[in-house]
């Protein structure tokens, strides 16, 4: 719940990715841990970064992303962790080269 708090994030509950973008505001340590923290830190990691950062360059070259005309905000659900309360849904439409 530490990435609710409005301290740190002004209107928690809208979702705005930018928060996490280069040339964002710093954030105290703590105020947001994707894997944990500690000694029992999630081991993978570094990998899993790595892995969605080589997905999303692949998907990015290949792929328009866009969201379903009248589609709304996910809500977010918290169930061991927190994920969208109903199935994303978003348009792929291949990228032509030269086209």
């Amino acid at each position: 719940l530490m990435q609710h708090d409005a301290r740190w994030y002004p209107d928690p509950s809208a979702f705005r990715p930018e928060r996490f973008g280069c040339g964002a505001p710093d954030l105290p340590r703590g105020s947001f841990m994707p894997f944990g923290t500690g000694p029992r830190v999630c081991l993978g990691q570094h990998l899993a970064t790595t892995e969605m950062t080589v997905i999303a360059a692949m998907l990015l070259q290949r792929f328009t992303v866009s969201v379903p005309e009248g589609m709304a905000a996910p809500r977010p659900a918290f169930n061991i962790t927190l994920r969208p309360e109903c199935p994303l849904r978003l348009r792929l439409k291949e990228y032509l080269q030269g086209g």
